[in-house]
This record gives C-alpha cells, structure tokens and sequence, in this order.
C-alpha cells in the first residue's frame, strides 16, 4: 500500500492501454458521429443517437421536435475542424462562449466515450455479475497500481487501501472505475456492493467530468461502454477547459490532494498548459515528481522538466538558495509506457509495512 500521500495524474495515454482510442483517433471518431447530413429530411450521414438527443432538446426547450440550423451548422463545423484541432477540447476551448459548438461537442465526446468503452479490453465489465478474466489486462498499469495499493493488505484491513492514494484522472472514460470494483471482488472475495462501497473511498477527481459518474455507493450511474443511455443527460457531466478551470468544487478537490501529497506521479499526460494551470497548487509536502514522457523528444522533455520546476515552485530563484524544505529529493522524467513505469518503479512507489506488523495487526 501507499504509506504517503501520492497523486497520480492520469493522461490518455494510459487509457490507450486498454484499447481507448485517444488523439487523433478519438478526434476521428467525434468527426464521424458528428458529421451530421440529411436527405429529404432523413439522416443519412452521422450518429443517429446524436441526432435523435438533439431533437428531444430542441422539443423540450422550444417545442420544435427538429434540429435547428445552429446546431447543423455547429456539428458540421465540429466535424470538418477535427483534422486541425490539436485536441477536442482545444477546439472547444477556440469557441468558448459558444452554447451550440458546446452541446454537439459534449454529445459527440460523450458517444465516442461509450463507444471506445465497449469496444476496449475493459467491455466485459459492463455487468457486474458477468465473468471477466483480467489475464487480458495483465499487463497494464491499473494491474500494477492494484498491486501496489494491496500489497501485504489483510481483509480485515481493506477499508485502509485507498488512505493515500488520489487519482487525477484527465480522462472522459472510466476504466478506473470499471477495473477496481471487480478486481477487488476477486481479490478479497468480496460482493459486488462491498467493493463499490469501498471504492468510494478512493480519491478519483475527474477535471473535465465523466462520461457517467458514481453514485453514492460508488457505482456507476451508466453501465460501462453503454449506450443505452440520455445521451444529452450524460452529457452534462462532461465539462469543457473553461468550465473545468471555473469550477471550484473539483479545484479544491485538486489544491487538497496536491498540498498533501508527497509524491507526485504523471502517467500518460500531455502536459497541455490549461491541463497544468488546473494542477498548479501549492504543494508544501511535494518531495518526489515522477513522469513518463514516451516518445518525445529531448528538448521536450527538457521544457516539461522546466515547467514542473516552475508549476510547483521548485525552480531556484536566480541568486537566491532554497531551503532544504523547499527542494525536491527526486525528479524523473522516463521515456516509458504507463504500465512498463509502474513496472519498474513498483517498489520505488509503493511502500510497504513489514509482514511482521501485518500478521500482528
């Protein structure tokens, strides 16, 4: 288990362990279902489902059971502008204030979400009660992550598991949500409601919303990778970089995982300035800042390094010598896969009490 407070910040990259269409890929996906065409009034080109939500709100806000202009308009904007757009979000944040280009963006995210859920290597997890063998995800982060948090963790200690422990998760899937629950009902034989109710325990904040959330027995509010759903009622939860940056609650949720944690853990995450602006805290306990930065370049890396530094006050001031409290013990920044640096940094993260006191306790 963890014995000091650690914040796992959780990028795309990660997702894309299981199968999750990430980048440019997810970008495609949202251009397709978003790139609504109609022929004597029939929808002959894009996602039904998007279409049909479109309708439902439009009947409910107006009357009209039709799509308005504005909302073609912005879908077909939407779809064309994906190639350009550095991300989704980039480009919604390029039409901030804009109410339409916010509503097809959200449903678009929120279908290609669901959709990348039932098709990756978590889908089987969609029920509770159905069978699932996690030999197919072996080897992924969320295997190495449980392992560190159980590692010499009795049964009767469990409600312990999660103490310091808190996951940033920068991602509109839930494959956090869907791994844990199960693997714990393997691990310690647990019922599906205990282990939803112990998951609630463990710190996930979701900067940009979800594509369904946990209730308050932890579990979730939309099956995993269905979409089966109020596809505009999911969409509410998902927020936009503006939206994220002016909601206080998830701030504070942020500014206190991040002033306690001792160590600080990137996996998978771009380093996209809004994303940091998000996470920039003071952070008075910080020793220890870990990152993968697979597949980029030296000078990239160098200007994440600088960034860090920076973001958490770490830099020295020129002409000025900092404090002993102020310093970090360790910086690292390794050109790894999620899985392969939980692999090889387990036990540089993971903290463990001797087997002595666990059989005592």
């Amino acid at each position: 288990m963890f014995s000091e407070p650690t914040v796992f910040v959780v990028g795309a990259g990660a997702s894309a362990e299981y199968g999750i269409a990430v980048g440019d890929k997810l970008k495609l996906e949202i251009a397709h279902l978003l790139n609504l065409y109609y022929d004597g009034g029939q929808l002959t080109r894009g996602d039904h489902q998007i279409d049909e939500w479109l309708r439902r709100h439009n009947q409910a806000t107006t009357g009209s059971y039709q799509i308005s202009q504005a909302q073609f308009r912005s879908a077909r904007l939407i779809s064309d502008a994906m190639p350009h757009a550095l991300s989704i979000d980039n480009f919604i944040d390029a039409h901030r204030g804009d109410e339409e280009i916010a509503l097809c963006a959200k449903l678009g995210i929120t279908k290609a979400i669901l959709l990348e859920e039932g098709r990756s290597t978590l889908a089987a997890l969609k029920n509770p009660y159905d069978a699932f063998s996690f030999t197919h995800v072996a080897n992924t982060w969320l295997a190495r992550l449980f392992q560190m948090a159980t590692e010499n963790v009795a049964k009767s200690e469990v409600e312990e598991l999660f103490d310091n422990l808190t996951l940033i998760v920068f991602n509109y899937d839930r494959c956090v949500e869907a791994y844990f629950p199960r693997a714990l009902q393997q691990y310690y034989g647990m019922q599906p409601r205990e282990a939803a109710q112990l998951l609630s325990k463990l710190r996930i904040i979701h900067p940009y919303g979800v594509a369904g959330g946990l209730d308050d027995r932890g579990e979730m509010t939309v099956p995993f990778g269905s979409t089966d759903v109020d596809l505009l009622e999911v969409s509410q939860g998902i927020r936009t970089f503006s939206e994220g940056l002016a909601d206080s609650r998830i701030g504070s949720h942020i500014e206190a995982a991040l002033r306690s944690a001792s160590t600080l853990v990137f996996l998978g995450f771009s380093f996209h300035p809004l994303n940091l602006e998000l996470l920039n805290s003071s952070t008075p306990h910080l020793k220890r800042i870990l990152a993968t930065t697979h597949g980029l370049s030296k000078s990239a890396v160098a200007t994440i390094e600088k960034t860090l530094l920076e973001t958490y006050n770490k830099a020295e001031p020129r002409g000025l010598i900092m404090s002993q409290g102020d310093r970090l013990d360790e910086l690292e920044l390794v050109d790894l896969k999620a899985y392969d640096f939980c692999s090889q940094y387990f036990r540089s993260l993971s903290s463990t009490r001797p087997l002595e006191a666990t059989r005592s306790a």
